[in-house]
């Protein structure tokens, strides 16, 4: 007998969320020249710095009324500094109508997400979820989620190893949180605003 899935990742949901906001804006997939790689966290001491990325191989184009829409699945990858993240959504408005939308620009746009600052959301490895609130689509996420409210979506909330920290001060993850599969679906409607209401 097959046993539905009772709970979801922060990757898993994040994944998931990106691929049914891609099949509802119809999107077409996009065939990236090599991963794009953007900054999301940097540790610099004297003469070195380590840099931490959010790499995206998955990306869509799609039509949203008559804007076009960037929208992509990153993981957190590069050195330690990306350690305390895990992936994120981006999706960025190609406002500029002159904008190419070959694989290439596209490739140059994600490059340019750093700090999350056109991602719908983010994951820390911990599961807890967050929004650039200083970023592109921070300020129209943030009044459509309430983010106080999450907490009934966890199937297990996020535990951390006493008396154990990271290098930052940031707690060791020792359980990353789960979700409930039906915030899936929130999530996706949510997003969906978002971008039709910026369209």
């Amino acid at each position: 007998m097959f046993n539905k899935k009772k709970s979801l990742t922060a990757e898993e949901l994040l994944k998931n969320v990106y691929r049914k906001i891609q099949k509802f804006f119809d999107g077409q997939d996009i065939a990236l020249p090599q991963t794009a790689r953007a900054v999301i966290a940097h540790d610099m001491k004297y003469n070195w710095t380590r840099l931490g990325y959010s790499c995206y191989d998955l990306a869509s184009l799609a039509k949203v009324r008559n804007k076009k829409w960037v929208i992509a699945f990153g993981l957190a990858c590069g050195s330690y500094p990306a350690d305390y993240f895990d992936c994120d959504i981006a999706a960025i408005n190609l406002v500029d109508k002159k904008r190419l939308t070959t694989a290439m620009s596209v490739h140059r746009l994600l490059k340019n997400n750093s700090y999350f600052i056109n991602s719908l959301v983010y994951c820390l490895k911990s599961g807890l979820l967050r929004v650039n609130q200083k970023g592109v689509l921070g300020k129209a996420v943030v009044p459509i989620i309430n983010f106080s409210q999450i907490e009934r979506f966890f199937f297990r909330r996020f535990q951390a190893e006493p008396y154990l920290f990271d290098r930052d001060g940031n707690p060791v993850v020792k359980k990353s949180a789960l979700y409930k599969v039906e915030f899936e679906d929130l999530l996706v409607e949510a997003f969906c605003r978002v971008i039709i209401s910026l369209s």
